[in-house]
């Protein structure tokens, strides 16, 4: 209740309201963010898509989690997170498990209007990597 009440008040302002998975807990699956948004019906949050949280539980992020998922028209946001499988370990866009090229390409095909986010990431994390992550992902866009 108390979240359909944040959702409500952010539809007040203009604000959407959005939900990111996570590695772990309730929205660390596709069935658990299904679940949630539908708990928080007939308030319609966004889906902040963190395609490394699914490749850290092993899950394929386009075949397990987005492509059979409900959610598909949700996602507001893709958080541009490569890793590795297991480890989640940061890995620069498109040479990790993360299936980021699938994602960045159904979206766009799908008329996505929504950011894609970039966070320093990892342990070396800092204005350089920042922009060589930022530069991994746009040579990915030219190459599709």
């Amino acid at each position: 209740d108390a979240m359909r009440e944040v959702c409500r008040m952010g539809r007040a302002l203009g604000l959407r309201v959005c939900l990111e998975n996570a590695a772990a807990g309730p929205l660390a699956t596709a069935a658990g963010l299904e679940a949630a948004f539908a708990a928080l019906a007939p308030e319609a949050p966004g889906w902040i898509l963190d395609p490394r949280a699914f490749a850290a539980q092993r899950a394929h992020p386009f075949f397990h989690a987005f492509y059979h998922s409900h959610l598909k028209n949700d996602v507001a946001a893709l958080r541009v997170r490569d890793g590795l499988f297991g480890s989640g370990a940061p890995a620069l866009p498109g040479q990790g498990d993360a299936e980021i090229k699938e994602l960045a390409s159904i979206l766009l095909a799908r008329s996505f209007r929504g950011p894609f986010l970039f966070t320093p990431d990892g342990p070396d994390a800092d204005a350089a990597g920042l922009g060589e992550a930022i530069r991994a992902f746009h040579g990915m866009l030219l190459s599709m």
